[in-house]
């Protein structure tokens, strides 16, 4: 029964025990107090002092809070001296001071650094600090070579920490953001230390340098070249330092691919200066240029006037060239210089062919240009006229007459009848001449312009006077030959025409069936006299023809339908002046009227089919006759009836049924779905189509080229299979037994003639038909079934079920998992019932009527704590 006083620092004052706390008392004395009170209630104390000595104050310096991998070893310094460190990486040296070396860590942290220190009353304190040992960057950089050529412009360089890091060294351009330009061509031959050092998020810094070296170019030169050149001036080597090795580029040159090549003045456009590179690269990669330039000294434009490329053997040329008073003449014997940049050409001396003239001109660069053309040296012409007659008749037609220079030349004459055509030929008229002898001149000038000239003499002479007697105007095809008489008849004339016969005495015969139908033919007789000279003279007859019967008859409507048009035209294809009579009946019947060769008839349009006809006539007679059969088609009309081979049937019954009609007019009867205008199911009659699967209408109607008729139609009839009912319902279910006298059995959905219910199964019992169908209310559960039913066949069944519940029945005992126990021995116990029926169990206490403890079996209740039933 003993127990402590409390006091600062002590704790769990229980059963005469207690635990003292120096941390919780705190530095200083502190008195522990144990009272003791015994069975006779006799009290008594003990106490004791005891001295908390303070913790020594620690602490330590030199530790940074990160650091770097590659740092240096950090010296700790620990306060009060005496103490030593611990930790990761930590070397003691001395006590009171170590050394903390990020190496031996390693990279990662924060690591705990302690500096622990016990002081003279044997009280030990530490003083903790962390640090972090930041991984130093992964440095790398990408673009340089080991070597380089003098010439090499830049080169990009790039940190594989770019954007961060900097580059440094030799001609280095810095970008900034982790890149950098190396300059070989600025720092010259050499070898070089180029640094990329990057400094991390953590502070730490990294580096590598890369060694490259800067080659030397070669030292090249070429020769052969002169500074300036002609235009015209031969090609010249040129010879490369390093030959045979090196090429050669630039306007004009053409590379040997031996360190030599030819240069051509002639090739560069314009004068310059051109750049003659030669290039080289040596056995280290080094490539360098030599490049000299060259101009070209255009030769001066030089021509010469007064010559063309052609001269006349009779002409002479004055020549002056375009540098004059510079520039010299020459080239063959007709050519004389006469100084001060002039010349002739004489034509004469040199005879016919094709010369050289030259002219020559030295400009002040010493480049020599000239000039030179070709002449050719043509002859005179030497014209004839082609084909022209030393006489013509002055009846006679006018002549074409032809130079020999023939597209070119002048034909003129000092009398009339001439036209000059201005292509190397004339028309000579000797009616316009006139009488008598006429000179005809023919002028010629060549390609060349070369003239030449020929005069012909021609002389005209007067034609005979010619008559002709005995021809009439007309004659019918079928009338007598008639002579005609020709004058003057001696020596002799001939007569010609169609029909004509001559009698070789001036006389002929004229034969109108050898003419045969036609004209105006033109006979004519034609009388040549002693000088040679031809007249004649022409009479016109015609020859009528016997009527033609047409071809054809024709109109422009035939084979129409009745009433589609009012009136039609009636031709004939004649070729000759007669006229067609059109007739009813017969070519003696009623008369119509009549057509020519550029008219029509029009007539009233026929009814129905008609004959008409019709004959040529004109004054030498008239044709048989002929005939035109008009053909008119009638209107379709409907069927009088239609109808179907089989109806009434159930659906699947039948595959096919055939469709028929009777009477009406047309050429196509079709048949059609659901209307006049439905689909077209076929044509024809007795048409056998698929048997329809509902009842359907058809309908029928006659088509021909004139229209379509009005519709009859049939209906077909098709009783459908029954199909089994959607679904069932009854009025009532789920009642208790006795409560329900009548149910109602509904069924939806299905097609048929009457519904059929059944128990048991489907078809098994029947209860009854009809929909809804009312029975009395079964005492158990029961199972309904329901099929339509009709002509054809009856359904599949659809089913419902409808529950009956019965009266509930007392259990037969109840028990409880726990009885006869103590108070408090259990907390909780199941109330379990067995037999009877029902659907829930309700359990009370104290009776039937008392409080309701729960629903459930078993039911998990309280255990009661008195005897309880």
């Amino acid at each position: 029964n003993g127990y402590f006083s409390p006091v600062t620092g002590l704790s769990s004052l229980i059963n005469g025990t207690a635990k003292f706390s120096p941390a919780v008392a705190g530095p200083g004395t502190h008195n522990i107090t144990y009272n003791y009170i015994d069975s006779y209630g006799c009290f008594n104390d003990s106490t004791k002092s005891v001295l908390v000595n303070a913790l020594p104050v620690v602490s330590f310096t030199g530790l940074p809070a990160n650091v770097c991998q590659n740092d240096q070893p950090y010296t700790l310094v620990g306060q009060p001296t005496g103490g030593y460190f611990a930790g990761i990486g930590i070397t003691n040296t001395i006590p009171g001071e170590a050394a903390f070396n990020p190496a031996a860590a390693g990279v990662g942290g924060p690591y705990s650094i302690a500096y622990i220190y016990t002081d003279a009353n044997g009280c030990t304190n530490a003083f903790t600090a962390l640090v972090i040992v930041n991984e130093l960057p992964e440095v790398g950089f990408s673009g340089l070579a080991s070597s380089y050529c003098a010439n090499i412009q830049s080169v990009l360089l790039i940190g594989d920490q770019a954007p961060n890091g900097t580059f440094s060294g030799q001609n280095i351009h810095n970008n900034g953001n982790g890149t950098a330009y190396f300059y070989p061509v600025q720092v010259g031959a050499g070898t070089y230390d180029i640094t990329y050092k990057v400094t991390s998020l953590g502070g730490c810094s990294d580096s590598i340098t890369q060694t490259v070296t800067v080659l030397s170019l070669p030292v090249i030169s070429f020769s052969g070249l002169n500074a300036s050149y002609c235009r015209n001036n031969d090609p010249v080597t040129l010879v490369g330092s390093e030959s045979p090795f090196g090429s050669f580029t630039g306007p004009g040159i053409t590379d040997l691919f031996n360190g030599t090549a030819f240069f051509n003045p002639a090739i560069p456009t314009g004068t310059g200066p051109h750049d003659i590179i030669y290039s080289f690269t040596d056995l280290a990669g080094c490539s360098n240029t030599d490049t000299m330039q060259v101009i070209i000294n255009e030769l001066t434009p030089v021509s010469f006037t007064g010559l063309g490329s052609s001269i006349c053997a009779n002409e002479t040329a004055n020549l002056t060239g375009s540098q004059a008073p510079a520039g010299t003449f020459s080239g063959n014997p007709g050519v004389t210089d006469l100084g001060s940049g002039t010349g002739t050409f004489d034509a004469s001396i040199t005879g016919l062919g094709t010369f050289e003239v030259i002219y020559t001109f030295l400009d002040a660069n010493g480049c020599e240009s000239a000039d030179t053309v070709q002449v050719t040296v043509q002859p005179i012409p030497e014209p004839t006229i082609i084909g022209m007659p030393e006489t013509y008749c002055l009846d006679a037609l006018a002549d074409t007459i032809e130079g020999s220079g023939y597209p070119f030349g002048e034909f003129t004459t000092p009398s009339n009848g001439l036209t000059d055509l201005g292509i190397g030929m004339a028309i000579f008229n000797p009616a316009v001449a006139g009488i008598g002898i006429h000179e005809i001149t023919y002028t010629l000038t060549d390609f060349f312009g070369c003239t030449g000239d020929t005069t012909y003499s021609v002389e005209v002479i007067a034609p005979p006077v010619v008559t002709l007697t005995g021809l009439d105007t007309a004659y019918c095809v079928d009338a007598q030959a008639v002579t005609i008489t020709g004058s003057p008849s001696l020596p002799g004339g001939i007569f010609t025409g169609i029909g004509i016969s001559d009698n070789g005495n001036g006389t002929a015969t004229f034969d109108p069936a050898a003419a045969g139908s036609g004209g105006p033919y033109a006979i004519t007789y034609i009388y040549t006299n002693a000088d040679g000279c031809t007249n004649d003279t022409t009479l016109y007859t015609v020859v009528n023809p016997l009527p033609v019967a047409p071809a054809h008859l024709f109109t422009n409507h035939n084979l129409y339908c009745s009433g589609q048009f009012t009136q039609i035209e009636l031709s004939a294809p004649i070729t000759t002046t007669d006229s067609v009579r059109w007739y009813t009946g017969s070519c003696t019947g009623t008369y119509l009227g009549s057509t020519t060769l550029n008219n029509v008839l029009t007539i009233e349009a026929p009814a129905d089919s008609t004959w008409l006809y019709a004959h040529a006539v004109n004054g030498c007679g008239e044709t048989a006759c002929d005939s035109l059969l008009i053909e008119v088609i009638p209107l379709p009309m409907a069927p009088d009836s239609v109808y179907s081979d089989t109806t009434g049937y159930c659906y699947g019954s039948i595959q096919t049924i055939n469709l028929n009609a009777t009477g009406g007019y047309g050429d196509v009867l079709s048949w059609h779905l659901g209307s006049c205008d439905g689909i077209q199911l076929g044509t024809g009659n007795q048409l056998p189509i698929a048997s329809p699967t509902d009842t359907t209408w058809y309908f029928a109607k006659w088509t021909s080229i004139c229209g379509v008729s009005e519709c009859d139609s049939v209906r077909v009839d098709v009783t459908p299979m029954p199909i089994t009912p959607d679904s069932l319902s009854v009025d009532t279910s789920n009642y208790c037994i006795g409560t329900v006298t009548q149910i109602v059995l509904t069924a939806f959905g299905g097609l048929g003639d009457t519904v059929q219910w059944y128990t048991k199964s489907c078809g098994d019992s029947l209860v009854g038909t009809g929909n809804p169908l009312t029975i009395t209310a079964p005492d158990t559960n029961e199972t309904y079934y329901a099929r339509w039913k009709n002509q054809c066949m009856v359904s599949y069944c659809t089913s419902i079920d409808v529950i009956v519940k019965q009266l509930p029945e007392t259990p037969d005992s109840l028990f409880a998992d726990h009885n006869d126990f103590c108070d408090a021995e259990f907390g909780v116990i199941n109330l379990n019932a067995t037999g009877g029926s029902g659907e829930l169990v309700r359990w009370f206490e104290g009776s039937c009527t008392g409080t309701e403890l729960g629903v459930g079996n078993p039911l998990l209740i309280t255990a009661p704590i008195d005897t309880t039933t």
